[in-house]
């Protein structure tokens, strides 16, 4: 849990701070096709970077939590998401209450993609405690670049395709991008983010490609010469 960042560690990090610092300054004095600001201004970024702070504490803390005891994964999602389970519970009963809506079903509204949404943050949130039990909280940030990443190229093949089929290209990258504006700085923050993937995991692809290396050449010499055919 406590270690020291090698060089290429922190340059990884510092590029990503700056990509998504871009990320969120190309949006800056953009809006949404109902005239509302995709950063919400200054106090919208002020919001976001207090929001940073406070999520990369929790995910600090909950990596402690999950490596500080020798208890099975599934045993400690349980008794985590118990917590949190109850913290939101008591958090909408009070809003039902103040709302006037004590009577109304929990599940009202709820659909077939409502509960599929419910499911896929459920695994989703084994696999965040998995990364942060093995690995740490820095592998779980780059597990999102690379999700967004991924996210980035299946919306620009479905923007290729929604253009062929309705060839109205401002209108489709408005809606399956989320109203975000494509600008440079954008796509300069994508890429920073992509290298800074590359750069923070540098030493431990040189040693795997190392160890491979070496264990090839061993293979090599422990293969018996063919004799030559008389």
């Amino acid at each position: 849990f406590r270690r020291a960042f090698t060089r290429f560690q922190w340059a990884g990090a510092g590029l990503l701070v700056v990509g998504s610092t871009l990320a969120e300054v190309s949006q800056w004095g953009a809006t949404d096709e109902f005239g509302q600001s995709n950063t919400g201004g200054t106090l919208g970024l002020e919001v976001v970077a207090g929001a940073l702070v406070l999520t990369s504490a929790s995910a600090v803390a909950t990596e402690y939590a999950y490596k500080v005891t020798d208890l099975p994964l599934s045993r400690q999602n349980v008794i985590l998401y118990t917590y949190g389970c109850l913290l939101n519970l008591l958090t909408a009963l009070v809003w039902r209450s103040l709302e006037g809506q004590s009577s109304v079903p929990f599940t009202r509204g709820f659909t077939a993609w409502t509960w599929a949404v419910v499911a896929a943050q459920a695994a989703s949130g084994y696999a965040i405690g998995a990364l942060l039990k093995y690995v740490d909280a820095i592998g779980q940030v780059f597990a999102d670049v690379i999700a967004m990443l991924i996210t980035v190229v299946f919306r620009v093949g479905a923007i290729v395709i929604y253009i062929l089929l309705i060839k109205n290209a401002q209108v489709t990258v408005s809606t399956l991008l989320f109203d975000l504006d494509m600008n440079f700085l954008y796509a300069v923050a994508l890429l920073l983010s992509a290298a800074s993937l590359g750069v923070y995991y540098s030493d431990l692809i040189t040693t795997a490609l190392e160890a491979r290396r070496a264990a090839r050449a061993r293979q090599i010499e422990l293969v018996p010469p063919k004799a030559d055919a008389c």
